[in-house]
């Protein structure tokens, strides 16, 4: 079990302090965009890759400890020219059978046109999909848009949504990447909100196989969040919100949808932000409405959660994700001087969860002046993995990558871990100490030692294979250490057990 100035601080078995910067093909310009786990727990992150302002499609892939996977393209990664102008990964699915299709946007003609890219296991392009394992679908009369957010439906037919200036837009495609002409008109369905700009930042597949799109919509009144339901053959359904549709704001402010997610109660989530007043920066804000498309007033009184922070220059929330037990988890940026990765929790009535690191919310900064979060996923175990990008004050930025611990799980095909006995002696320690453990199972195990926060303070050894049975490490001098309680952790594939050391 975590104690609660654990949860929601950095994962120390994650790349040994929870974090990676990943700079894909020696490239200046590597932004992530989206993040998933395959049943294998293998992590696939995707963005945009490239120099001098020439972008391709960027996929890292890495093993559950962070390190690069030696299995996928070379040393876990891949990037790959979609078309001959610019093109930027947005977004990324995992089929049952493995194979990882990102989804994004090129500039085809007269404007930008959605784009996919299928690749095997291994990370080469799968030649059985499009042409070569590209995709790319221009629609008629130069109608530019842009594809942001991706789904795989039960019957292997994929999603991909986006929008531009005829409303909302999503193609759906057959397992071979052709354009599924019975859905909506053609393969494409649309819904317009206003005679502006509406885009859909995010998608789902409901259990029932309706489809929800949340983004934003334009208006003579300003931005707002927007969302829609459509039936499975793509037509608007109208028995959702008012005509299919719903919008909500922040009162006399330009309000936008970035990210969707749903709960355990189809409660539908969306984050984003807001233009505050008088300086027009950004203000993170989430807003949640019931099943029906009405702004649920059980959530801050209102449906609407304003997280503006006080002394901020500015902030945002670009992913979400709901747990099982209904709180919420959303990512994006923080900024005062610098901008740094934040993440928050929030209870079921949208309060602050004080039980994640004891405020509700946490930064992190990889050393650099501009760090952001752009999307989150919740593992199998409940661990929280945020991707995003990081830069050090220049024009090079690396794919950022972070890993939080949690304390709840999505209960997904996993059995409760064997026991591990722990102990330590001496306890309370002023210099020298030894951990006793015993192993039911054999195991690669990663042993470390983090402070009453969370904060990784000494790796003490790992991975490294033990057998069955008995075992003792020394924990080196710790009177170097300042007086408290630290946590002493034994984690591996099979086991996973934290106790409290007391430094005297």
């Amino acid at each position: 079990m975590l104690c609660p100035a654990q949860v929601g601080t950095l994962d120390p078995s994650f790349s040994g302090d929870g974090l990676i910067s990943t700079d894909i093909g020696a490239s200046t310009f590597d932004k992530a965009a989206a993040v998933t786990v395959q049943e294998d727990g293998r992590i696939v992150v995707v963005g945009t890759s490239g120099y001098d302002k020439a972008y391709d499609f960027g996929v890292a892939r890495y093993l559950p400890d962070g390190t690069p996977d030696p299995d996928f393209s070379f040393n876990g990664e891949v990037f790959t020219s979609v078309v001959p102008g610019n093109d930027q990964a947005t977004t990324v699915a995992i089929q049952d059978d493995g194979k990882i299709i990102v989804g994004g946007y090129g500039l085809c003609g007269e404007g930008n046109c959605f784009a996919m890219v299928r690749y095997l296991a291994d990370g080469s392009l799968d030649d059985a999909f499009g042409n070569e394992g590209i995709v790319t679908t221009e629609f008629s009369g130069g109608y530019t848009t842009e594809a942001k957010a991706i789904a795989v439906q039960d019957d292997g037919k994929i999603l991909l949504a986006g929008g531009g200036i005829a409303g909302f837009a999503v193609v759906r495609y057959l397992e071979d990447g052709t354009v599924d002409a019975e859905f909506g008109i053609n393969g494409l369905a649309t819904c317009a909100f206003s005679q502006g700009n509406d885009r859909a930042n995010g998608v789902h597949v409901l259990t029932d196989g309706r489809i929800l799109l949340a983004g934003y919509a334009s208006g003579l009144v300003g931005d707002s969040i927007a969302v829609t339901r459509l039936l499975s053959d793509g037509t608007v359904d109208d028995t959702f919100g008012i005509g299919g549709r719903v919008r909500a704001s922040i009162p006399d402010r330009n309000t936008i949808g970035q990210a969707v997610a749903v709960g355990p109660d189809d409660e539908i989530v969306v984050s984003g932000y807001y233009v505050a007043q008088p300086a027009f920066s950004t203000a993170a804000m989430i807003a949640r409405f019931t099943a029906d498309g009405i702004l649920d007033n059980s959530f801050n009184g209102t449906g609407l959660r304003d997280l503006s922070v006080t002394g901020s220059d500015a902030s945002i929330l670009n992913g979400v994700a709901v747990q099982p037990d209904g709180k919420v988890v959303a990512c994006g940026a923080l900024t005062t001087t610098t901008s740094d990765l934040y993440l928050v929790r929030l209870n079921l009535d949208g309060t602050d969860d004080a039980t994640f690191n004891a405020t509700g919310s946490t930064t992190t900064d990889f050393t650099g002046t501009t760090d952001r979060a752009n999307a989150l996923t919740l593992q199998d175990d409940g661990r929280i993995l945020v991707v995003g990008e990081t830069s050090a004050g220049s024009e090079d930025y690396n794919f950022a990558v972070a890993r939080y611990l949690n304390d709840v799980g999505l209960g997904v095909h996993h059995t409760e871990a064997p026991t591990i006995e722990m102990q330590v002696h001496p306890q309370p320690v002023s210099h020298q100490a030894v951990l006793f453990y015993s192993l039911p199972v054999s195991d690669v195990i990663t042993i470390s030692l983090s402070d009453a926060r969370g904060a990784l303070v000494r790796s003490i050894t790992g991975p490294v294979g033990r057998a069955p049975g008995r075992h003792q490490q020394d924990l080196g001098e710790l009177a170097v250490l300042s007086s408290g309680i630290y946590f002493l952790r034994v984690q591996g594939e099979h086991v996973d057990r934290t106790i409290e050391l007391v430094v005297e």
